[in-house]
């Protein structure tokens, strides 16, 4: 439970990786798991995902906070995965500045599972209470900022090894919105110390963590959780998990059971988890040392308008815990309405380790905004568009390129989803069909669509598209 905040140091069993090459004394880094669960017997937990009123009645497996720090002797980054839905830039900003400027770059990231407390106050018991218990906000802020203080003390010569493969989609992950596009890149890292043993295993991957579907009341950190014991028992050391560009709609690829049914079980995230860890693991463990990797960060701040005037209703009833601006970046003041929209600050990031890569997006970006895939070349032998689809997308309108991962070009790329904030789906602007003049959006248009109801706007796309595009550029 969050109160006893159990830290488990990167040290644990070893693993000696056989073609270990001399330890750079200019690479140190440190990394650790702590419990972040709250107590359900201690008052109402709301967990986060699907509808409202899903009342946590116990504690399946442990949500945790999973950081890394890394240093090579002239910048320290921090790079934190938590097991939670998202979490908005003004308790990112919390945690920085109580961290006491512990690092020089500090990046706090949610896997956006759908299993764990409600962090963004949209799941409360009714529409219009927030589902954030304040009080636990407060001691997670607190539980992190420490941890990586307390990493910053503990930095140990390592060595960086870094893999960048294609994950299997069948009974993986599936798409549920046309167009059929995944993202099947698996990326990974290990720093490990002069003696082999792992310090910290990173792996990058898009599916949202919602294995366990919405019958579910038990607290689980989802097929992240499992995905990162596995790493811990293959390699010691502590596992961390980041979600990629799982928007539009990234899912479990569920097996079924014998009367024909997706299996929504505790099993089933066991086997996603343990079977894309094994996948990374496996490469890892033949992948070379690399020489003395550089470590360098850049990010910029972005504003966005705020058109969806389901999210006005949510800051008006103060269910959305953080401010809003002018287009110009003061304060925003006035009554919101369609003519006077307000702007929300967000950031876009990128870090460079070496041969790795990591574009920090603060939402659930769509995987086409990433690979493009429009052609057919990342649907996976099944139809880009179903038959029966009733409001099928225009791809003559869809954007040409270059795509994410066409401008990171680099050999191992990780597209880190909800990093530093969580401002939902980030949806191509030539699909955005939704009526953001409506309060509940009607009419909404045929087909799948939903992912517009939980979308800042039309331009937050373009916006989050273009920072990037601009740092990856300089």
């Amino acid at each position: 439970m969050l109160e006893a905040m159990k830290t488990t140091l990167a040290l644990g069993i070893g693993f000696f990786l056989s073609s270990l090459l001399p330890c750079s004394a200019e690479l140190s880094a440190a990394a650790s798991a702590v419990d972040i669960t709250p107590d359900p017997a201690a008052g109402p937990v709301w967990i986060a995902g699907f509808g409202l009123g899903r009342r946590a009645t116990g504690v399946h497996d442990p949500i945790m906070s999973r950081a890394l720090l890394v240093s090579d002797g002239k910048t320290t980054v921090g790079l934190v995965a938590l097991d939670l839905v998202g979490l908005m830039r003004p308790h990112v900003e919390r945690i920085r500045k109580e961290a006491g400027g512990a690092v020089d770059f500090l990046v706090v990231a949610s896997t956006h599972n759908h299993e764990g407390p409600d962090t963004m106050g949209l799941w409360g018991e009714s529409p219009f209470v927030s589902g954030i218990d304040a009080a636990y906000v407060e001691r997670l802020v607190g539980a992190v900022s420490a941890q990586v203080e307390t990493l910053a003390q503990h930095l140990r010569p390592v060595t960086l090894r870094a893999v960048q493969l294609q994950a299997p989609t069948a009974d993986y992950v599936a798409d549920s919105r046309d167009p059929l596009v995944i993202d099947d890149t698996l990326s990974a890292l290990q720093l490990a110390a002069a003696d082999g043993r792992a310090v910290a295993t990173v792996v990058n991957w898009a599916n949202h963590p919602e294995t366990l579907w919405s019958r579910n009341t038990l607290l689980s950190a989802d097929y992240p959780g499992a995905l990162c014991r596995r790493l811990e028992e293959r390699f010691g050391g502590t596992g961390v998990f980041f979600s990629g560009a799982l928007g539009g709609m990234m899912t479990p690829d569920h097996r079924k059971d014998e009367k024909g049914e997706e299996m929504h079980t505790f099993e089933e995230a066991e086997r996603i988890g343990r079977g894309i860890a094994d996948l990374a693991a496996d490469a890892l463990a033949k992948a070379p040392a690399e020489p003395a990797p550089a470590l360098s960060f850049r990010s910029k701040d972005v504003l966005i308008a705020c058109t969806n005037r389901r999210f006005h209703l949510a800051m008006g009833l103060k269910l959305l815990a953080r401010g809003t601006f002018t287009k110009s970046g003061d304060a925003f003041g006035g009554k919101i309405s369609p003519k006077n929209v307000p702007y929300v600050k967000t950031e876009v990031g990128l870090i460079a380790l070496g041969p790795v890569s990591l574009a920090l997006v603060p939402g659930e970006l769509f995987p086409e905004l990433a690979v493009g895939g429009y052609d057919g070349s990342k649907s996976f032998g099944r139809p880009v568009v179903k038959k029966d689809n009733p409001n099928p997308p225009d791809l003559s309108k869809a954007p040409k390129g270059p795509y994410l991962r066409d401008l990171m070009a680099s050999r191992v790329e990780m597209i880190v989803g909800l990093a530093n904030d969580e401002i939902g789906y980030i949806v191509p602007e030539y699909d955005f069909q939704a009526n953001l003049k409506s309060a509940t959006m009607e009419p909404q248009p045929e087909g799948d669509h939903y992912e517009e109801t939980n979308s800042l706007g039309k331009k937050a796309a373009s916006k989050v598209m273009g920072a990037l595009e601009g740092l990856l550029r300089d």
